[in-house]
């Protein structure tokens, strides 16, 4: 399991929006290059939204799916990007005061990931969720910003 922290200047509410809008996870998300489509009922539990992960020439296609959500508290995602495999993504949302601390775990669960997964692996990925959160932070304190101006 990879388990990275961060602190956001901004309420639970305004993060939890932020992680429930699939049109900003290129914005936050290392490696996520754009989105293709969003399913109708996006975000129900088990709803998807179809992106794109990598860079040409390497780019894979693959979806995100919703496996549960606690408004403003709890994201829970299936991430795959075949034929790498799936991970698990949890995002905890806890308000302190004006602010919010975002802990976010991936877990592998199935593929080719899953398999290899070691310390190596679980470092990397967290050095780059380190990175998806700091981004989350900017995208959230520009988005708060914009909104108080």
């Amino acid at each position: 399991m990879s388990i990275a922290h961060i602190v956001i200047r901004s309420p639970s509410e305004a993060v939890f929006e932020a992680l429930l809008d699939p049109t900003c996870y290129p914005d936050w998300v290392v490696g996520a290059s754009h989105i293709r489509d969003v399913d109708d009922d996006w975000p129900r539990e088990g709803s998807s939204f179809h992106h794109a992960v990598g860079v040409w020439p390497i780019r894979i296609h693959d979806s995100t799916t919703v496996v549960r959500t606690r408004r403003p508290t709890l994201v829970e995602l299936r991430v795959r990007a075949w034929p790498l495999g799936e991970a698990d993504v949890r995002l905890d949302l806890e308000q302190r005061g004006s602010l919010t601390r975002v802990t976010m775990r991936e877990t592998p669960a199935e593929g080719p990931g899953a398999a290899i997964w070691r310390a190596p692996t679980a470092a990397v990925t967290t050095l780059r969720n380190r990175a998806s959160l700091r981004r989350l932070k900017e995208l959230v304190e520009r988005r708060a910003g914009s909104r108080a101006a």
